[in-house]
């Protein structure tokens, strides 16, 4: 009679445990091409930020975009911002082309041209985040 009882008092606990495990570290691609004009523009890239989950990648289309405000990863997510690449995926800017709040996350697959002196790249709030290659910075 114990052990069923203990089953019981177990059983739920794990599966809660379980459902947490898979829920956290399940991570998918979300396609900037879904949103707006499909383009590498800032709206759209926010937006895809927007309706992804924590540990998700944000997949940025080939294509020259100008960007007028900065795309913002929320403190609440960790996101890996992909390009296709620094000689496809090229961003000009003339704000801060990246507000991170959040820890943890990545850029890569991008060139970024400024368009203007004394501009930051990035205004970053945590530490443990990642721009690697291929980016480049002009």
């Amino acid at each position: 009679m114990k052990a069923v009882k203990m089953l019981f008092i177990l059983l739920p606990m794990c599966l809660i445990m379980l459902h947490t495990y898979v829920s956290d570290g399940y991570a998918a691609n979300t396609n900037v091409t879904d949103y707006g004009d499909g383009t590498c523009s800032d709206t759209n890239i926010s937006a895809a930020i927007s309706d992804s989950l924590s540990g998700d990648a944000v997949i940025v289309p080939a294509g020259t975009c100008t960007w007028t405000d900065s795309v913002t990863i929320p403190e609440d997510k960790t996101i890996k911002l992909i390009g296709a690449g620094s000689t496809k995926t090229i961003i000009s800017y003339s704000n801060t082309m990246i507000k991170s709040l959040s820890s943890s996350s990545r850029i890569s697959g991008f060139r970024f041209n400024l368009t203007s002196n004394n501009t930051p790249i990035a205004d970053v709030k945590n530490t443990g985040w990642l721009m690697d290659g291929p980016v480049e910075i002009r």
